[in-house]
């Protein structure tokens, strides 16, 4: 007698798609891989990797000035985040806010001109962050070298130029110019302990908030 056959040999039917490849939701069951936590405005990065809003653009502030973010997973340059469907039509005030940042983001590295006159509008904000890099007291030496060959440069235009508007007084040009970037330099490292102090004062008032005794 002939044994029927088992459900999967007559099952002719495709097999169910996996979870968590649509491309206008986060996986199911999954979570952010910066922040280890539900997904907060999730956004789907050009390589198909999701993150929340908020914790890929500070890993982005965290990083280089001037260049797009780099996938935590693959390295590959994040020049566009798509951010879940269902929030575009989102009437909460935060989403809208964190969106606005994502389009910001989008624009900065869109090119073209649209992309040419958001990098002029975010300029202040770029110097900023360049400036905090700068004050960081592992870089100091790097960015020490480039101070010092900019300075080298500008006083070999003032030399060629025959220039004579600067009170150089009893010092050679190049000392003068060099002199003029440690100046410089030693204003943003005093700026920087300042924003460190900040930051350390801010995180003891928000942990004695948190923690109240």
């Amino acid at each position: 007698m002939a044994k029927p056959d088992s459900p999967a040999s007559t099952d002719n039917s495709p097999p169910p798609p996996l979870l968590g490849r649509s491309k206008s939701s986060p996986p199911i069951n999954d979570c952010c891989p910066i922040c280890f936590d539900d997904f907060s405005v999730p956004c789907r990065s050009n390589c198909d990797h999701w993150f929340c809003a908020t914790c890929i653009l500070e890993f982005w502030h965290y990083g280089a000035s001037l260049k797009p973010c780099k996938c935590p997973f693959c390295l590959r340059s994040i020049t566009s985040l798509s951010p879940e469907a269902t929030l575009l039509s989102s009437k909460n005030l935060e989403v809208s806010r964190v969106l606005k940042n994502v389009d910001k983001y989008n624009s900065l590295y869109a090119g073209g001109a649209s992309g040419m006159i958001m990098k002029v509008r975010t300029l202040p904000s770029v110097i900023k962050r360049c400036l905090l890099d700068m004050s960081d007291p592992t870089r100091r030496d790097y960015y020490y070298c480039i101070v010092r060959c900019i300075a080298l440069f500008l006083s070999l235009i003032y030399m060629a130029g025959s220039f004579d508007f600067l009170p150089i007084g009893f010092l050679s040009t190049p000392r003068f110019f060099e002199l003029c970037g440690l100046i410089f330099m030693g204003l943003v490292q005093m700026f920087g302990i300042l924003h460190r102090y900040w930051l350390r004062r801010r995180a003891r008032n928000l942990a004695a908030d948190a923690f109240p005794q």
